[in-house]
């Protein structure tokens, strides 16, 4: 396999990070045909508390790896993996930081999200042009093999 070049910078700029996140490490698992991005966030750096939005200091990292759904990679799976930092803040105590890469409590990134919602736009159109009548959206990602293999689902109301 020839080496791509940039490899790295090309995640950071997909996941939208800066200064103090970066990514560590990308690779291509042949097992499970998926790609898989690790992400740290600088140790001296301080974070918003997720509460305040206050800077505070860091604490230390969440004790368990968080893995997030991104988007595909050359029709290959992505997830994004990262212990979080946890930040000491004065007024909330011990609270774990936000990532810019995805919504508060989400196991998707934004770009997957985003994704998700513009093909979900595209199949809609065919049905209906006017989307101001749609009340409710479901998208639900489900596990049809073992490992890692999912099929979205949708329904429209």
């Amino acid at each position: 396999m020839e080496p791509v070049f940039n490899f790295v910078e090309m995640f950071e700029r997909s996941i939208g990070l800066k200064e103090p996140w970066k990514v560590t490490k990308a690779e291509f698992n042949q097992n499970d045909k998926s790609v898989h991005v690790y992400i740290e966030a600088k140790k001296t750096s301080k974070y918003p508390c997720p509460e305040c939005h206050k800077m505070c200091k860091r604490y230390d990292n969440e004790n368990e790896e968080r893995i997030w759904r991104h988007a595909d990679v050359v029709l290959y799976p992505c997830y994004i993996h990262c212990r979080r930092p946890r930040v000491e803040s004065k007024e909330h105590g011990i609270r774990v930081a936000n990532t810019p890469w995805s919504r508060k409590g989400s196991r998707n990134t934004l770009l997957f999200e985003g994704y998700a919602m513009m093909l979900a736009k595209i199949r809609l159109s065919g049905r209906q042009t006017d989307l101001f009548e749609v009340e409710r959206l479901s998208i639900d990602e489900i596990s049809f093999r073992k490992g890692q293999s999912y099929v979205t689902s949708h329904r429209v109301s």
